[in-house]
């Protein structure tokens, strides 16, 4: 009985024992993180004096008040003063292009047109191309006034861009107050055209002892007789008006002796297709002329070109010398 309850007690503490180890050999430690003490450093404390700062709102600009009428005036008065005609200018279109009631249009134009003849003024002959691009837009707003395709015409004219100053001239060529200006102008258009072309014909009248050739004085026709050996191109007086001013006199020696005459500027003088303007000659009584003949066609119109008599044909040919 003893052996017995000895054997059980031995079974019990060897099976108690190898449970034991089995436990301790498959538990899985568990690791457990330790958090460090944060440590805080204390700084002392600086004291920053308080700034007030204001605070920049956005500027609302209302659009329409800049082309208003009153701010457009205001500021080209402003740049007129300034002397600042392009700005002014550029002001005066904007409110030009309107409809409004607070200024009328025609004022408006006419500010307009006194500011851009400033403007050219002070552009010069030094700066063609600025002046054609602004007298080009000033032409679309005023399209009527026509001292703007004028001056559009004399300019190309210049640049010898010749189609350009055909088509200013069309705006000038049905209005009888522009018809001596479009004369004039077309004028010289022909005449450049010609000089284009090379070298100048004009028909000569075959008369005994003497060469006469067809000119127009002012609009109104003549016959003169073309003598080289004369210096100064002479007129009778009945051609000449009597609105010239005289610019004083002058003596001429011909085969019969001296004559006494006076010198004028003629406004267009006009032979072929050339035509000068403010071209001096000598007044003489008609009585002192040659028979049917209005006056003397001298070297001082043929000093421009080399000429030569074309007798076989009956043309005088000019070629212009080169400047």
């Amino acid at each position: 009985m003893i052996t017995r309850f000895i054997f059980t007690l031995s079974l019990g503490i060897l099976i108690g024992w190898l449970v034991n180890g089995y436990w301790h050999n498959t538990t899985i430690p568990t690791v457990v993180n330790i958090q460090k003490p944060t440590i805080v450093v204390e700084q002392p404390m600086v004291k920053i004096p308080y700034v007030s700062v204001p605070i920049q709102r956005p500027k609302l600009i209302n659009v329409t008040d800049v082309y208003a009428p009153e701010t457009l005036m205001a500021r080209s008065k402003v740049a007129i003063r300034e002397g600042d005609y392009a700005t002014a200018l550029k002001h005066l279109e904007d409110l030009l292009v309107q409809v409004q009631d607070l200024y009328p249009r025609s004022s408006v134009e006419a500010l307009y047109i006194d500011i851009s003849k400033q403007y050219i003024q002070k552009l010069g002959s030094n700066q063609p191309q600025k002046t054609i691009d602004f007298l080009s837009r000033a032409t679309n707003i005023l399209p009527n006034y026509l001292e703007f395709h004028q001056l559009l015409a004399q300019l190309f004219l210049t640049l010898e861009k010749y189609s350009q100053v055909q088509y200013q001239l069309s705006f000038l060529a049905n209005n009888i107050k522009w018809k001596a200006q479009f004369d004039q102008l077309q004028a010289q258009l022909n005449y450049a055209k010609t000089f284009q072309q090379g070298d100048i014909e004009i028909p000569l009248i075959a008369l005994p002892n003497a060469w006469h050739i067809n000119v127009t004085i002012d609009n109104t026709p003549a016959q003169l007789i073309l003598d080289t050996g004369a210096s100064i191109t002479t007129l009778s007086a009945h051609l000449v008006a009597d609105s010239y001013p005289s610019l004083g006199e002058v003596i001429l020696s011909t085969a019969n002796g001296t004559l006494s005459a006076f010198k004028v500027n003629i406004d267009t003088f006009s032979v072929g297709a050339i035509t000068k303007q403010n071209f001096p000659i000598v007044v003489l009584p008609r009585e002192k002329l040659p028979h049917n003949v209005d006056g003397l066609l001298g070297l001082d119109w043929l000093q421009d070109f080399h000429f030569i008599i074309d007798k076989k044909n009956a043309l005088l040919r000019l070629t212009p010398i080169s400047p």
